[in-house]
């Protein structure tokens, strides 16, 4: 699956604003949310990126173990609806793959798919990016499935921009 390595300001996107409909709170993660994200993460993906509830928790503990770059738990939100995490924005300190930007680097983005187009997400990056600006962070970046139209319209829309090795003024 081509892949595409997106970038953007945190101010930018911080200031796109965006209210939380009704019913749903958003907090820091925690690691004793590992399971519950588990879950969503299977829910969420096809078979071709998960095949099992095993593999997707041996996902998680991977992403709280660090291997994906230094989980930064007070900028990784979980959004929840009546106790029950439906989407999440998961942070990295900086990713450790060499093809990728400086900095803040958004490992998972994902929704239950029986609450997407909701939102939930918009909150969600809007809630990074306040608070990584509030911490003078100055990019984020992500990837995502070039054919993902979905996905791509949403990030674009919050100032994202295709980045590539090389590209110059991008680290925070």
């Amino acid at each position: 699956m081509a892949s595409l390595t997106l970038v953007a300001q945190t101010e930018a996107v911080a200031r796109c604003r965006w209210q939380l409909p009704q019913g749903y709170e958003i907090r820091p993660v925690g690691e004793d949310d590992a399971p519950d994200l588990a879950e969503l993460y299977l829910v969420s993906y096809s078979r071709e990126i998960v095949q099992d509830l095993a593999a997707a928790e041996e996902e998680m503990r991977r992403t709280f173990a660090g291997e994906y770059g230094p989980l930064v738990t007070g900028l990784s939100p979980v959004v929840t609806a009546m106790g029950e995490i439906v989407s999440t924005v998961l942070t990295v300190a900086q990713a450790p793959w060499p093809d990728t930007p400086g900095g803040l680097f958004l490992i998972e983005v994902i929704t239950h798919p029986h609450c997407r187009r909701r939102g939930l997400a918009r909150a969600g990056l809007q809630w990074v990016a306040s608070r990584a600006q509030a911490q003078g962070f100055g990019t984020l970046a992500l990837r995502v499935e070039a054919r993902n139209s979905a996905a791509l319209a949403l990030y674009r829309a919050y100032g994202f921009r295709d980045w590539s090795p090389g590209a110059k003024g991008e680290s925070p």
